[in-house]
């Protein structure tokens, strides 16, 4: 690094070290206030959310229960209560033709088949055990859920389609009066379902959609500790005109367990509570309103905000926006934080409602009554801004949470910090410049006589000798260059002197390289000239080593003509045994070769004489063998002839008891026609009676049609005797052809007998003159073999000595290429002639 680099750091660094301490200053500042200004700004959005949608429950609570209060104050809703009322208790009697015991049975199956099934489809768990509450139901109950649920067409959840009943009986008259107003309304007012309920014995004589609840007791049924038994009896307990009661949500189990809550109101008639009107509140609704409809955007709730309901118990009352966005992705973020019972009833319900537990900063003070902002960690363990504050409404105590994740709230922090970040270093770099300006002009005027010293520097090293700096400033720079011209004068006037010295030395130098030059192209008669120098020495040394290298080379030239010679006569005398060694290597492999193809051919003969014993052998095994079937076949034959024999007696015996059926077949034909003379007969009397004899003509016509009868079945019986008669005769005539057939191949195989035992001499006497032919086969190819294996010995011992002879010539031959290349390497020096 040189010192105008020096100086520009120093100064780049005394100029942007405080440039960059201010900038950062400055920087950090803004960050602060951007920080702040984003906080209060998320807080006061959070804030205006939480309020927002707080004072939007309220008014939706709010107005359905005053939905349900104008409702119950109408008089037709009175008129309905009490003609379900009046009817509710007669269905038994009125429905007496229906056994209650098979309605029970077909209820029972019902919600097995059905019920179960869909329980099971919407929930983790299995359907509980409801038999105890489906015993409790009285007569009127049983019939009225046999009508309305198991003889109802429609599928299941969709029963209240049906307005009136197949059975015409009062109840369902006024179900059918009453029923589509009560639904139209609790379409219109968004309600999920509504119910009567009378307070004289705490049942519930109507609903519109007819679950398992409908004419059920509320102290026994399988309502019965749910929370619409709880907002019944704290409407029936009060008694008062202005009661209205809204419950918590939770399990309600004819609903399939699904998060319900439930709102009730007294029904009065003049000043007297005659029954409770309630109605399932609507959970959708409660979602919708917090979640905007799923426009979380447009209420600045970004991609992570989110608005929800959490009730007493620290469990949410509406539907979470990651549950509803992506349920399997909320459920992996939760993890251990969602038990596993939770975690399997939320991928079945696909909500968080009732399920997922939030206890966080933000919902412990609000659920204590405060409204405020906090910096938290959310239910999901993600680091969040929320407002939150109590929701006060009929007496529940729900808390409102709006909240947002830290990183997406703190992003426009981010935006802010990168524009006061760009701002602070453009100003320092315009300070950076400027100061750079200054610097360069001042490190101009302090380094020219410097850089003035270093370019003569340059030119004495370059070879400029006569280059001076000649400076006339009056500081230390102007000294230094005046003493640097001094020495430079003393120095090369030393080098003058050395210069002339060294001229002489590098005559004598080059003298020297002249010879050695010379001797390194191979010529040792060239001497250096020896002079009175350090040179002159080594000139001396290196006479004398080209005349000591002259002498060796020429005893080695000499040498090497001897070797070339006496290598060459070798390798003749070697070439001559290696031909007379390959001629007999040929004789003998030939020799080695006819053998091998003797004893190939005498193994053939062997095997062919033994293949000939086997199948002599074979042979005559084979004609003993024929000779005992020829035998079997002839006692056969006879066998056979004297079956055929027998079978002939027996055909010709079937053909003489054919005889005897014709006979029987005749008469049976001439007692058929008299038969039907006799009928003919009798018709003719029959008709003759006239109105008397019209029984008598019926059964003389019965005759006749079985005397008709009679006469076809005999002539059909007839004509298969017939046939079988002629059958048997054929049959007889090719027995007798078969038996002089079988007598004459019986003849011919004792014939074939008599031959095969000839053949069996014959056979035996072949089987020994081969076994003694491949006895001397066998004798032969041994020897053979044996005579093979010395040929191969042989020659296998003349293919390494030729081998070993070759070997020796190659090496003679390379022996030889080396002397002459010897004789030619020394050949190229010139040496001095030889003195004897």
């Amino acid at each position: 690094m040189n010192i105008r680099q020096k100086m520009l750091l120093g100064a780049g660094a005394l100029t942007i070290i405080p440039v960059a301490l201010t900038a950062l200053f400055l920087w950090t500042g803004a960050t602060s206030l951007a920080t702040e200004t984003v906080s209060t700004q998320t807080q006061l959005q959070l804030s205006a959310i939480r309020d927002t949608k707080r004072q939007a429950l309220s008014k939706e609570i709010d107005d359905r229960i005053k939905a349900l209060q104008t409702l119950a104050a109408q008089r037709s809703t009175v008129d309905a209560y009490k003609q379900f009322k009046a009817t509710f208790y007669s269905a038994a009697k009125d429905l007496a033709k229906v056994d209650v015991a098979s309605a029970t049975a077909e209820m029972n199956n019902y919600v097995k088949a059905q019920v179960t099934a869909e329980y099971t489809r919407r929930n983790a768990q299995a359907f509980p055990d409801v038999s105890s509450a489906l015993a409790s139901r009285d007569a009127n109950g049983v019939l009225l859920q046999n009508e309305f649920i198991v003889a109802n067409s429609n599928p299941l959840g969709q029963k209240e389609k049906l307005v009136t009943p197949a059975v015409d009986f009062p109840y369902g008259r006024a179900h059918a009066q009453y029923h589509p107003a009560l639904e139209r309304t609790q379409k219109l007012q968004g309600f999920y379902d509504i119910f009567f309920v009378d307070t004289d014995t705490d049942t519930l004589i109507y609903t519109v959609f007819k679950e398992l609840d409908f004419a059920t007791s509320l102290n026994t049924g399988i309502a019965a500790k749910s929370k619409l038994a709880e907002a019944y009896f704290k409407v029936k307990s009060s008694g008062k005109r202005d009661t209205t009661y809204l419950s918590d949500f939770a399990p309600y189990l004819p609903l399939y367990d699904d998060q319900a809550a439930f709102a009730g109101v007294p029904l009065f008639e003049g000043e007297r509570q005659i029954g409770v009107l309630l109605m399932q509140f609507p959970i959708d609704a409660l979602t919708e309103e917090m979640n905007s409809n799923k426009a979380w955007k447009a209420i600045g709730l970004g991609d992570t905000g989110d608005a929800f309901l959490v009730g007493g118990d620290k469990k949410m009352r509406s539907n979470a926006r990651y549950v509803i966005e992506n349920k399997d992705a909320f459920v992996q973020l939760m993890g251990e934080k969602l038990p596993p019972a939770e975690r399997a009833a939320l991928l079945k319900k696909n909500t968080s409602i009732g399920l997922v537990t939030v206890d966080s900063e933000a919902t412990r003070p609000a659920l204590s009554g405060q409204d405020g902002f906090a910096d938290f960690i959310d239910y999901r363990g993600v680091p969040s801004y929320g407002a939150y504050g109590p929701l006060k409404a009929y007496g529940l105590n729900w808390i409102v949470v709006s909240k947002i994740d830290k990183a997406e709230a703190n992003l426009p922090i981010g935006a802010l910090n990168q524009a006061s970040l760009l701002r602070a270093l453009l100003v320092g770099l315009a300070v950076v410049v400027l100061a750079g300006a200054l610097v360069a002009w001042f490190l101009r005027r302090f380094l020219e006589p410097i850089n003035k010293l270093s370019d003569t520097v340059l030119s004495v090293a370059k070879g400029d000798l006569s280059a001076r700096s000649k400076l006339v400033e009056k500081d230390e720079i102007g000294d230094l260059g005046r003493s640097f011209d001094t020495l430079l004068d003393d120095r090369i006037a030393g080098l003058e002197k050395a210069r002339l010295e060294n001229e002489g030395l590098n005559n004598s130098v080059i003298s020297l390289l002249q010879t050695v030059f010379q001797m390194s192209n191979r010529d040792l008669t060239a001497r250096a000239p020896v002079t009175e120098d350090v040179v002159g020495t080594v000139s001396s040394s290196i006479n004398q080593l080209a005349v000591e290298t002259g002498q060796t080379l020429s005893e080695v030239r000499d040498i090497a003509e001897q070797v070339r010679q006496a290598s060459q006569s070798v390798r003749a005398q070697s070439l001559m045994v290696v031909e007379t060694s390959e001629e007999e290597q040929r004789s003998l492999a030939a020799m080695s070769k006819a053998l091998e193809q003797t004893t190939q051919q005498l193994t053939r003969v062997a095997a062919l004489s033994a293949r000939s014993n086997t199948a002599a052998e074979s042979t005559t095994a084979s004609t003993k063998q024929a000779l005992t079937a020829v035998n079997g076949t002839v006692k056969g034959m006879n066998e056979l002839r004297e079956s055929i024999s027998e079978m002939e007696k027996r055909f010709k015996r079937l053909g003489e008891r054919s005889q005897e059926i014709s006979t029987a077949v005749g008469l049976v034909n001439a007692i058929s026609e008299r038969t039907h003379v006799l009928a003919l007969n009798a018709s003719m009397q029959a008709a003759t009676a006239g109105e008397a004899g019209r029984g008598f003509a019926v059964v003389a016509e019965e005759v006749q049609r079985l005397s008709d009868s009679s006469r076809q079945a005999t002539a059909q019986i007839s004509q298969l005797v017939n046939n079988i008669q002629g059958e048997t005769s054929e049959t007889v005539f090719t027995v007798n052809r078969l038996i002089s057939d079988v007598v004459k191949q019986s003849e011919l195989a004792q014939q074939a007998g008599v031959q095969m035992e000839q053949t069996q001499g014959a056979t035996q006497d072949l089987v020994e003159l081969v076994r003694q032919i491949a006895l001397f086969s066998q004798s032969q190819n041994q020897l053979a073999k044996i005579l093979q294996r010395g040929v191969s010995d042989l020659n296998e011992e003349a293919t390494k000595t030729s081998r070993a002879i070759t070997e020796q010539s190659q090496t003679t031959q390379t022996l030889v290429e080396f002397a002459e290349r010897l004789t030619t390497s020394v050949g190229l020096f010139k040496l001095p002639e030889r003195t004897n």
